[in-house]
């Protein structure tokens, strides 16, 4: 149908437009909902354009605000091709030794979010920085911690895992369980 083509055109312009027309912390908003797309030429161009980002250190609050109430909101529908762009973007931009210090904030929501984040990344590497947190007093956050671990597939992390089985917190106790099924299955 020439009209929905059209229609579907204007559309897609009208976002480029906004994006070149917006500030940083929109901006970035507007990449991530972009790499979501459903539409190829929206997602490439999201794809790209977040590779290409760069913002100024002044926006990095801001940023990283925006960052992980994305990843909260998408975390179960992001795919692995958008997953990758996220952790490179978290790595070029250097935010990564900032999420890591959000592991340590009082409040259990942002260490959820910042768990997740470097779930995202997925790197073995960071296994011990999420480690530190199976004595978290917030389920939620062992919780999280557990699904992020398990996730990333790793052998060595079996006895944690079996440690985690002994956990008060029944769902806690399903990850360790699913965390191990996995490693199990490899």
């Amino acid at each position: 149908n020439k009209f929905e083509t059209i229609e579907s055109a204007s559309v897609k312009n009208e976002m480029f437009d906004i994006i070149r027309d917006s500030k940083v912390p929109e901006k970035i908003y507007i990449l991530f909902e972009m790499i979501l797309s459903s539409d190829p030429e929206i997602k490439d161009k999201g794809l790209e354009a977040l590779h290409k980002y760069y913002f100024d250190d002044k926006y990095e609050e801001a940023v990283l605000i925006l960052l992980q109430e994305f990843c909260m909101k998408n975390l179960k529908i992001i795919s692995s091709i958008e997953k990758d762009a996220i952790a490179a973007f978290i790595i070029k931009q250097k935010l990564f030794e900032r999420i890591v210090k959000n592991l340590k904030l009082p409040d259990a929501a942002q260490r959820i979010a910042s768990v997740n984040m470097i779930g995202i990344i997925s790197d073995p590497k960071a296994a011990p920085l999420l480690l530190t947190l199976t004595k978290d007093p917030s389920w939620e956050v062992r919780h999280a911690v557990v699904k992020v671990l398990g996730n990333m597939q790793h052998e060595p992390l079996l006895p944690y895992f079996q440690e985690m089985l002994e956990d008060p917190e029944m769902n806690v106790q399903i990850a360790a369980v699913e965390a191990i099924g996995k490693l199990k299955s490899q």
